[in-house]
């Protein structure tokens, strides 16, 4: 009789403990994903300002390298401002698609890459059972 009273208790425990430890990794999957796609969201954000600065280097570059060389005269803001607003553009629309992606298939490769069985994603989408 003591020992089933025993063992019983062991058993309540170890549920409790069990719990816990379930709690405490469902709450860490989460916070990954959080974690992941605040990442991937800033970086869209950020693809159109980078893009549009890059444009605009390259653009000024060119032209420096030309009035170094005598080819042209000056630096033409007109033209960089056409650059930036090209960057822009096109990492606007790279940057639209990757969220879209995102929307559509958070879990793919635009979203948070749980894709095949390696790595943390694989051992995340294991655990959840999308595998």
């Amino acid at each position: 009789m003591a020992a089933s009273i025993a063992t019983f208790g062991m058993a309540a425990g170890a549920e409790i403990a069990l719990e816990e430890l379930t709690e405490r990794i469902v709450n860490d999957i989460i916070q990954q994903a959080v974690d992941q796609i605040e990442a991937e969201v800033k970086q869209a954000l950020m693809a159109p300002v980078i893009e549009s600065l890059g444009q605009i280097g390259v653009d000024l570059g060119e032209q420096l390298l030309g009035d170094a060389l005598g080819v042209d005269q000056g630096v033409d803001l007109s033209v960089l401002e056409a650059a930036g607003k090209s960057g822009f553009s096109a990492g606007y629309s790279a940057s639209a698609g990757q969220l879209s992606g995102m929307a559509s298939n958070p879990l793919g490769q635009d979203g948070l890459g749980i894709t095949g069985s390696g790595g943390e994603a694989g051992r995340t989408a294991q655990i959840l059972g999308s595998n």
